[in-house]
């Protein structure tokens, strides 16, 4: 999405925030659904502080014009092929996930890549050096691979729900919206599609039952839940590590 460069003076930054921020979504720059640049950019762009910025959204989020939403970074990482050692890994084709509550999971690609998904980030700020990130955790696995070479890695950020549960709503007699698939995508992504499509046709029961399931805003507000996420995870992070 492209965002309009504009300098804005320090003076009352975060009223001038929302004055921009709302004649963009008025003017349609913005559309429904839509998801806006990073705090960063839009520092950058506005030529304002991070506190006026978030100042800002506080106001927009009350007048219902933004949605925000606690986000979860999740890493994976493919070595290189590994040869013979595919076994000493795997002795299946077959994709496994630990019982932890920071969850590690892996499986081997058709080449004889390992490829890992582990160490996990909770915010919108990403590790400088993703190999390293789950390096980490990928070895304490499988010691033997300390040495082997990791070709690629890559992250992104996910939508966690309160429940866990993922979020179908109408924003409109004729918008559909679902999200919050809290990292179990791959299977509720493509049930909440089938139930848009199936009401979309008409038939609605399914879509409008998932919609009815009661959702929580997370506590804290929009000013506490980052620090509130990052400690409760903080405290099952210890959990995982100690065993219980």
């Amino acid at each position: 999405m492209t965002v309009a460069t504009i300098k804005m003076p320090e003076m009352q930054a975060h009223v001038d925030t929302v004055t921009g921020l709302r004649d963009f979504i008025k003017a349609g720059e913005y559309r429904p659904g839509d998801r806006l640049p990073s705090e960063r950019d839009l520092i950058g762009r506005l030529a304002i502080s991070r506190s006026a910025l978030r100042k800002g959204f506080d106001v927009l989020e009350r007048e219902g014009c933004i949605w925000r939403h606690v986000g979860k970074g999740t890493f994976i990482a493919a070595t290189e092929p590994l040869g013979d050692e595919t076994k000493r890994v795997l002795k299946e084709d077959v994709a496994v996930a630990d019982g932890r509550f920071v969850v590690n999971y892996f499986r081997l690609s058709h080449d004889g890549r390992l490829l890992f998904g582990g160490g996990e980030s909770y915010g919108y700020k990403f590790p400088k050096d993703l190999v390293a990130k789950v390096r980490k955790p990928m070895t304490e696995i499988f010691p033997h691979l300390s040495d082997v070479r990791i070709d690629y890695a890559w992250g992104g950020t996910l939508a966690i729900t309160m429940k866990r549960l993922p979020y179908l709503t109408r924003l409109a007699p004729n918008v559909l919206s679902a999200s919050g698939y809290s990292g179990h995508g791959v299977g509720t992504a493509t049930h909440a599609g089938q139930l848009m499509a199936m009401a979309i046709e008409g038939e609605t029961d399914g879509f409008d039952t998932m919609s009815r399931i009661p959702t929580y805003p997370f506590p804290g507000g929009a000013s506490l839940r980052t620090s509130l996420l990052s400690l409760a995870m903080t405290w099952y992070s210890m959990r995982d590590r100690l065993g219980f």
